[in-house]
């Protein structure tokens, strides 16, 4: 048995992030949306079940990550539950999560990034960093930096089309892949910040 039952504490975050998706219209991260819908998204008393969930998943993330190897035993089953809820946790924070928090949240995507040749490594993975780096685009300071984190943001959502399990899955990356695509071709920076009134 593990010293501590971390597996309750992501299928208690992972309830909570589900009690706050069946409350929301738009499925889609803060920036995105505009005007009074923002503002309501980021209402603290809505936001409640997601930031439940993310308190969750930062907890088990440092206590896996202090004690992946102390039990040589438990270090595989530890290290794959380790980037599994580091993945809960960015999927919860591209839909919610403070924009003046993506400085952790880019260590913690890195995570993801470097465990793709490993035998970790979940498909699921690809789709949250495609949701995070496009996040990350609005979000970036300059006209480089945005078109670095498009490109991100395509890489991944190509291979989670690529290695999608099901029909509803692949649609969904592709409609998110396409309006990707868009900004890239379409809209600079610039564009998108009057667009989304992000300065």
């Amino acid at each position: 048995m593990e010293p501590k039952n971390y597996n309750k504490q992501i299928g208690v975050a992972l309830l909570n992030f589900y009690i706050w998706k069946s409350s929301e219209i738009f499925f889609t991260f803060p920036e995105k949306i505009t005007g009074s819908k923002r503002m309501n998204r980021l209402d603290p008393f809505r936001l409640l079940p997601l930031k439940t969930a993310m308190n969750l998943l930062k907890l088990t993330i440092g206590w896996l990550e202090d004690n992946l190897y102390s039990v040589k035993k438990y270090s595989e089953k530890r290290m794959g539950k380790y980037l599994y809820a580091i993945n809960l946790y960015i999927f919860c924070y591209v839909f919610g999560g403070d924009a003046k928090d993506i400085d952790e949240i880019d260590e913690l995507a890195e995570n993801l990034v470097n465990s793709q040749t490993s035998s970790f490594w979940q498909n699921r993975f690809a789709d949250t960093l495609g949701y995070y780096y496009y996040r990350r685009a609005f979000l970036s300071q300059s006209e480089k930096e945005y078109q670095v984190h498009l490109n991100s943001a395509i890489t991944f959502m190509q291979k989670a089309v690529s290695n999608a399990k099901d029909e509803k899955a692949r649609l969904d990356y592709n409609t998110l892949l396409a309006d990707i695509l868009k900004k890239q071709e379409l809209m600079t920076l610039r564009d998108v910040q009057k667009k989304y009134k992000l300065s």
